[in-house]
């Protein structure tokens, strides 16, 4: 990407962000292509700002982001603050997916490489909550906060978005789990180029919003649906993975080829991130198909997929955390089966993330 330097990128992007707060308040409430035209200018605006947080982008345009992002939220609670007024001349609606993508921008920024980036955007927090956070503290506190209003409507973006996180493939399961198997997977491993994203915390955290959203719109059975088939895509992750790593010991055990990871194959460690992901997009789904008439089917594929890798033989053995997670995703599904719901509490209860 082409240079650019730091005072000009700062100054063009938080110019950009001020803008968009202007023309916010431009369109008479009634002119409705006006408010089309100006979400349709916020939204395109907010995806080039989620670019730009992009870990291999140039760090100059990663902290023209964050202040942008911070000049942003501040112009938007001035102005939210001046509603109250009766002389505050109407203003459009602040578009949801624009919203959205913002929060999913903070998210990276906390997590950014630059340790400017990661504590400007820290401070913001705390002084809006008006108590001293960590980085990290901030991110969980962006994350498990998160109610989406009730006048902006089912956040589909940012489900879209949380949903593909979980996934974690761009291609087919069978490709993905043979390169995480593949004795040269960590020789050929793409390096990270940010070592301060913890990504099974980021699973976690994207997993614990997503069944809050889901409990949220419970009574919108379109959007928990769509959310729920889309989650359903682990449940299948997971089948077609077994049947992968069954195979693939086949194949190699008849050439000599040694497998096993220190904890069986379960514990390599590609594998062992992807099969993390799946089991809570799984768990999800067994959540989510609850808040769902017509989705128990789901329940029914968990429960039998769960139960084909406890007893698997040709797996064995488990790595004892995958072990432990698929007895009680099956023995969750079980339960959410017979009493045709899953507690929120317990969708939750066990997850490894700090305290705020």
């Amino acid at each position: 990407s082409v240079f650019c330097p730091l005072p000009v990128a700062t100054a063009l992007v938080e110019l950009q962000a001020a803008l968009v707060h202007l023309l916010l308040q431009y369109p008479e409430s009634g002119d409705s292509a006006a408010i089309s035209d100006v979400n349709q200018r916020t939204f395109a605006w907010a995806q080039q700002i989620y670019e730009w947080t992009d870990p291999e982008r140039a760090a100059p345009y990663r902290l023209a982001v964050s202040h942008a992002l911070v000049t942003y939220s501040a112009i938007k609670r001035y102005i939210e603050a001046g509603r109250t007024s009766p002389r505050q001349r109407p203003s459009a609606p602040v578009d949801a997916p624009s919203e959205e993508i913002m929060r999913l921008c903070y998210w990276r920024l906390l997590q950014d490489d630059d340790e400017e980036i990661r504590e400007y955007m820290a401070r913001s927090i705390s002084r809006r909550l008006g108590r001293e956070l960590s980085c990290d503290q901030a991110c969980e506190k962006l994350v498990l906060d998160f109610r989406p209003s009730s006048n902006s409507g089912y956040p589909h973006t940012y489900v879209r978005n949380r949903l593909r996180y979980i996934y974690g493939v761009d291609g087919s399961v069978k490709q993905a789990v043979s390169d995480a198997i593949s004795p040269g997977c960590a020789l050929f491993a793409h390096e990270n180029p940010n070592i301060y994203i913890d990504e099974p915390r980021n699973v976690q955290l994207a997993y614990h919003s997503l069944v809050t959203i889901a409990d949220i719109y419970a009574g919108t059975e379109d959007s928990v649906r769509e959310l729920t088939l889309e989650a359903a895509r682990c449940v299948e992750a997971l089948g077609e993975a077994r049947g992968v790593l069954v195979e693939s010991r086949k194949l190699m055990l008849e050439n000599g080829v040694v497998l096993n990871g220190v904890l069986g194959v379960t514990s390599v460690s590609a594998l062992f991130s992807l099969l993390q992901s799946w089991i809570l997009g799984a768990r999800l789904t067994v959540f989510a198909a609850t808040r769902v008439g017509d989705c128990s089917h789901l329940v029914d594929r968990v429960i039998e997929v769960a139960k084909s890798w406890v007893e698997s033989e040709e797996l064995q053995p488990l790595h004892p955390w995958i072990a432990r997670a698929m007895r009680q995703l099956g023995e969750t599904a079980v339960r959410a089966k017979e009493a045709s719901s899953m507690d929120y509490d317990e969708a939750v209860s066990d997850l490894f993330l700090l305290t705020c």
